[in-house]
């Protein structure tokens, strides 16, 4: 959001539960979103958009995430931004 200079930066956290108990954490930026020929890459090991990035955040976080049974996504926002979410199933008795 850094390069964002045309509009208020915004972070929107949204957190949700499912009425069996899973979760969903979305993070959503006022940013310039994701270059749609980067959309694919982005949990690429190594894949960075940024001079100083190591391309790693995204896809430890997404092996973190798939390690307890959830699933990491991104996409663009409606208007601008990207949307980064968390599904987490609900810790099962006898599982994990």
């Amino acid at each position: 959001m850094s390069s964002t200079l045309d509009r208020e930066p915004l972070l929107r956290l949204t957190l949700r539960s499912s009425k069996d108990g899973d979760m969903s954490i979305a993070v959503e930026d006022s940013g310039p979103g994701i270059d749609p020929s980067n959309v694919d890459k982005v949990f690429d090991p190594f894949f960075t958009t940024k001079p100083r990035g190591m391309g790693l955040g995204l896809a430890v976080s997404r092996s973190i995430v798939q390690a307890h049974g959830g699933k990491l996504t991104v996409a663009n926002g409606n208007s601008k931004g990207a949307i980064v979410q968390i599904a987490i199933p609900q810790c099962r008795e006898g599982v994990g």
